[in-house]
């Protein structure tokens, strides 16, 4: 915001809104709020988001509002009871393991392509997305 123009101060302020907002969305108490659903960053599309059911995978990731998920398909409607969570557990306490678990997740799947293409779509693709067939672990 400073490099925009603004000066420190409006820039903590704006800061300090952000966060409260975001604090507000992480409760169940408040369900859906209509139309407010599908402009705003509301708990219930929220919800989505910390969602590890299937079809709320890799959805929501706006702040405040959902412009962008709309436009890029990532938006999804509470529509199902939210199960919260991984879709895997990681069975381990160690916060560099739990913090850098995806990541060598991501260098497995990228040996495992067979080509340059996959390798691409499983960086910047979609979450669940795999290629049809992998390399086996023998390189072959």
């Amino acid at each position: 915001m400073i490099l925009l123009g603004f000066n420190p101060f409006q820039a903590v302020i704006g800061l300090v809104l952000v966060a409260q907002y975001q604090h507000w969305v992480h409760t169940e108490r408040v369900q859906k709020l209509g139309w407010l659903d599908e402009v705003f960053n509301t708990p219930s599309v929220y919800r989505v988001h910390h969602g590890s059911n299937r079809k709320y995978l890799d959805k929501y990731y706006g702040g405040v509002l959902i412009l962008w998920d709309k436009l890029f398909g990532t938006f999804q409607r509470e529509e199902d009871d939210v199960t919260y969570g991984l879709t895997e557990n990681i069975d381990s306490n160690n916060p560099v393991t739990i913090n850098f678990i995806e990541n060598r997740n991501i260098l497995r799947d990228i040996r495992r392509c067979r080509t340059q293409a996959d390798r691409l779509r499983i960086c910047f693709g979609r979450l669940t997305w795999r290629p049809r067939y992998f390399k086996s672990e023998d390189g072959r």
